[in-house]
């Protein structure tokens, strides 16, 4: 069943049909409905994403495949960026599943400003609003970060990432608290491990791809 509204779960089997499976509908972050997302989760228990982990931003270079002639000459061949946006988020909905993130696409304005008009931005986040503290980021053994990080290295060696950024979250949506100009802080691959160990808030950190 596709459906954030439990509910509906609980209606169906009152009726006496099994739900084996839910299917997450996912809904875009907008500057109209965060509000309202965040109410439905608060008052009515849908389980969308109510604890923010890390907003994560994607870019990537659209001229991607060769297609061959009959002449045996080739010739490159765009991708549509909507399909690939989409292939992207069913990637980023595979890789996060084993870790119990929601996921939700981020399209605010602040957050296309903060990220350079990022073609693909995400949140990562949990359904529970209790399950982190507001420095779960600086406790070096907590699971969230060790998951983050397979991500991010996992992200990186997609074919033709172009960037890779992202901020860290106290648990409530980042891009209600930002604070004046953000820092930044570019890394290489090999370095994430220790970029993990000393986040911050209030900062976009670049991954050099």
């Amino acid at each position: 069943m596709i459906t954030n509204n439990p509910r509906k779960i609980a209606g169906l089997n009152g009726y006496g049909i099994e739900v084996v499976d839910r299917v997450p509908l996912l809904i875009e972050t907008t500057d109209y409905n965060s509000a309202y997302l965040a109410t439905k989760a608060q008052k009515l228990g849908h389980m969308l994403l109510r604890s923010y982990l890390v907003t994560i931003a994607i870019d990537w270079n659209y001229q991607n495949t060769e297609g061959k002639f009959a002449d045996n000459s080739y010739i490159a061949s765009l991708k549509n960026p909507f399909q690939q946006r989409y292939e992207y988020l069913e990637k980023l909905r595979s890789l996060i599943k084993e870790y119990d993130f929601l996921l939700r696409e981020e399209t605010r304005a602040v957050a296309t400003a903060v990220f350079a008009q990022a073609p693909l931005i995400v949140n990562f986040g949990l359904e529970k609003a209790t399950l982190i503290t507001s420095e779960w980021y600086q406790q070096s053994n907590n699971p969230y970060l060790e998951a983050i990080a397979k991500v991010l290295t996992e992200i990186a060696q997609w074919e033709n990432i172009l960037k890779l950024e992202f901020i860290i979250a106290s648990g409530v949506d980042p891009m209600t608290t930002l604070q004046g100009k953000l820092k930044r802080h570019s890394f290489e691959i090999n370095e994430l491990s220790t970029v993990m160990e000393h986040l911050e808030t209030q900062k976009i950190y670049s991954l050099k791809v």
